[in-house]
């Protein structure tokens, strides 16, 4: 599969340090990261409290036919070939190289062809209903022709949403993550209010799913007029043939990872089911599903600095690539480390609130793992989109190949000898892996003396994390048949020990002095 190295007339320099310009400050990222965070929120918090109402609503055989619409339309965005992803790496990089004329380009292209794959994607899931509906899912007489409708309407709304992510990703590469944010959130949210209104309103299935189809359309259409208002030169639809091979070839290695993806999120879980019990898995996703929550804060801020880390390539500023990675992954581990902390200590009694003692029998091992495998994770997203960023989408591709290989026969030995806590730490060692093969790549790829300073900067986290830790158990050993209010209190002086710790070693002067002057304490 080719590499795209860019899409320009003349060929990219090689990466140096030194000559570019700021292209975006501080402030905007983390103003554009708060946006994120809020927008992945939201719809978030709408779904938790909508939830109960739509599965008591619509009963279970029409709520699972809607969550396996969810599924079925989740899988065929694979039709998008990675050009959402493609269209926000190189918009930045025009826009870095002070290309503009050729952007309103790039955007059209890859909106057509999204268009035209999605189109395909329709003809299939059509083609394919009567087949799903009549002999592979095991549905009642009454509900067939229901599923039929849902599908079809389903399959009509692949190129809508293959569509935004082309016209979303243009805005990113712009930083105008105020305005997607300003229409993914409803149309997000409409994802979990439309099955409300129609539990409210009596509406069948079709006429929910149809809701949330218009809805998307309607948002295709604000952000078409979105991108008309902020790019110069934003006409007619056309097609540069020459841009193609560009888009496709990274937008195609994108793809691979997104297709390797699932299975090393969820293979554990179907290893447990077959391994062990589906009440395993029960047990298992329990803790897992909470715990990758967390994942919302570092999506946010990889998916922020992807096209500034794009712009950064494009004029070869290998210096302050290197200093924003290491700033960011300063920050999140700072921003992490308090809550992981809290979640490996107190993992038994937040289980035992939340699911009660069985559950906490059952998972307090895996939560703790769990939790660990987060923030390894939560780092190794910014490493990822530093890569694909650059143009090495191919070297994170085959990253993830070479972690299917290894990981089902580890996941299976450990499920065998530990069970639920086996899962865990089959997970958790994987993404450590992942997370510490990217950076080195990154880094070895960036070279310099950058490597070694990132090194003793995280040498100096895990220690504080180790020290706070061991205070916190020897509180705890001392309390053991304390009221958990006695325990809170010593976990928490702990954490705040541990807060103190994270703000002297592991972020350093410049980004203690400038926290401090945002947080208005000097």
């Amino acid at each position: 599969m080719a590499q795209g190295h860019g899409v320009r007339l003349e060929p990219l320099k090689s990466l140096s340090s030194g000559e570019s310009r700021p292209l975006v400050s501080g402030g905007v990222i983390a103003r554009n990261t708060l946006l994120n965070l809020v927008g992945q929120a939201v719809p978030l918090l709408v779904g938790l409290v909508a939830m109960p109402l739509v599965t008591a609503g619509l009963g279970p055989d029409r709520f699972g036919l809607l969550t396996l619409a969810w599924v079925i339309a989740g899988y065929l965005t694979l039709f998008d070939l990675g050009l959402g992803r493609a269209t926000t790496r190189y918009v930045a990089e025009m826009v870095a190289l002070g290309r503009s004329e050729r952007v309103p380009d790039v955007i059209w292209t890859s909106v057509l062809t999204q268009l035209g794959f999605g189109s395909l994607g329709t003809v299939a899931l059509v083609a394919a209903t009567p087949v799903l509906v009549g002999n592979v899912l095991k549905l009642s007489a009454d509900l067939q022709a229901e599923a039929k409708l849902t599908f079809y309407l389903l399959a009509v709304g692949i190129p809508v949403s293959l569509v935004s992510t082309s016209l979303s990703g243009a805005l990113e590469a712009r930083q105008r993550f105020d305005l997607t944010n300003a229409v993914r959130v409803p149309s997000a949210t409409l994802l979990y209010v439309a099955p409300v209104a129609g539990v409210l309103l009596g509406l069948s299935l079709p006429f929910i799913v149809g809701l949330i189809v218009g809805g998307r359309a309607i948002a295709v259409a604000a952000l078409l007029i979105l991108n008309a208002w902020v790019e110069a030169g934003f006409r007619g639809p056309r097609v540069s043939v020459d841009l193609l091979p560009a888009l496709l070839g990274f937008g195609g290695w994108v793809t691979v990872s997104a297709v390797i993806g699932p299975v090393l999120v969820y293979a554990e879980r179907l290893l447990l089911g077959a391994l062990v019990s589906v009440a395993a898995v029960g047990y298992y996703s329990a803790a897992a599903d909470a715990v990758t929550r967390l994942l919302i804060i570092a999506g946010s801020f990889s998916g922020t600095l992807f096209p500034v880390f794009s712009q950064l390539g494009a004029v070869g500023d290998r210096q302050k690539l290197v200093q924003l990675l290491d700033h960011t992954t300063r920050y999140l581990a700072a921003a992490l480390l308090p809550v992981i902390l809290t979640l490996i200590i107190f993992a038994d009694d937040l289980l035992r609130l939340w699911l009660g003692p069985k559950f906490a029998e059952h998972s307090t091992g895996a939560l703790r793992l769990l939790a660990l495998g987060v923030l390894a994770n939560s780092l190794g997203y910014v490493a990822f989109a530093l890569l694909q960023a650059i143009g090495k989408a191919d070297l994170t591709a085959k990253l993830h190949g070479i972690e299917v290989v290894g990981y089902v026969p580890l996941a299976v030995g450990l499920i065998h000898s530990l069970g639920v806590t086996g899962a865990a730490l089959a997970w958790a060692i994987r993404v450590v892996f992942d997370a510490l093969a990217l950076f080195t790549i990154a880094l070895l790829l960036l070279d310099g003396d950058w490597p070694v300073r990132i090194t003793l900067g995280a040498m100096r986290t895990v220690a504080a994390f180790g020290l706070a830790s061991a205070a916190i158990w020897l509180g705890k050993a001392g309390l053991p048949d304390a009221a958990l209010g006695a325990r809170s209190l010593v976990g928490g002086l702990g954490v705040a020990v541990f807060c103190a710790l994270s703000w002297r070693y592991v972020l350093d002067s410049a980004q203690r002095n400038m926290l401090a002057l945002r947080l208005g304490l000097r």
